[in-house]
């Protein structure tokens, strides 16, 4: 069975444009998303989908520069990017990770995919943890047919959410994060200059050993520390919003 994984990655960003080839602790967020990746146990590859337009040749150099198999693709339509891609390298269960998410923890990724094949899913997605720090786990014939059936430029940007809207289509399950992890008012992914000033406060403290338990100890420590705790997740309707979150503690 091969275990894909495949991050997303563009330099087009509506609140931080480039955010991808941003630095932390001397290299690129993307570098950082492909390290966390290539450790997870059950992830037999793990691939760059980027896109065909220019700004993202630089995306595709750096791949080839550092040897990582790479897939460029439709720019605005991320579910068929993530479809060609997993065509073009015969993946069978993918793992999609979004590049922006420099803290992602392997051993979630394991966790999920494990829970994913024994349960035998469809989609297998987490609800709990810091935001930014898990990912999504498909079977290829699911977003195959997610392809063919989806309609709105909302689903084909953010695949899992055409998944939640239709749930009798398809063997859907989550992964809740355990009370030792469950701290979703830390936000770790990197969508807005709050997030990334969050992220470099949280090497300089941390160094690059960033394991979700030091991050967490981080933020009950000094929680200002985290100078992104007023940005909001945005989410299309109610229904995704309670798939994917949960009732969220006051970090002030």
């Amino acid at each position: 069975m091969n275990i894909h994984a495949i991050i997303q990655a563009r330099m087009g960003s509506t609140r931080l444009p480039g955010k991808v080839m941003m630095k932390l602790f001397g290299k690129p967020i993307l570098a950082w998303v492909i390290e966390e990746a290539a450790r997870a146990k059950l992830i037999d590859k793990v691939i760059v989908a980027t896109t065909d337009s220019e700004p993202d040749l630089q995306i595709a150099e750096f791949c080839q520069r550092k040897n990582i198999d790479f897939f460029r693709g439709s720019e605005n339509d991320v579910l068929a990017r993530y479809v060609d891609t997993a065509k073009k390298f015969s993946s069978e269960i993918v793992v999609r990770i979004t590049s922006d998410n420099p803290f992602g923890q392997s051993f979630i990724f394991d966790e999920l995919i494990k829970k994913h094949i024994r349960e035998k899913n469809d989609y297998t997605y987490s609800r709990g943890y810091p935001l930014g720090s898990a990912c999504e786990v498909f079977t290829t014939e699911a977003l195959a047919l997610a392809a063919k059936k989806s309609t709105t430029d909302y689903h084909r940007e953010h695949i899992g959410t055409y998944f939640i809207d239709n749930p009798t289509d398809f063997a859907i399950g989550c992964l809740e994060a355990s009370e030792k992890y469950s701290f979703p008012q830390v936000r770790v992914t990197v969508d807005t200059q709050e997030d990334f000033k969050t992220a470099e406060n949280v090497v300089k403290k941390l160094g690059d050993n960033v394991s979700l338990d030091r991050v967490i100890q981080l933020f009950k420590d000094d929680n200002s520390v985290f100078v992104n705790r007023s940005v909001t997740q945005f989410y299309p309707n109610e229904r995704i919003k309670m798939a994917y979150s949960v009732k969220i503690p006051s970090s002030k």
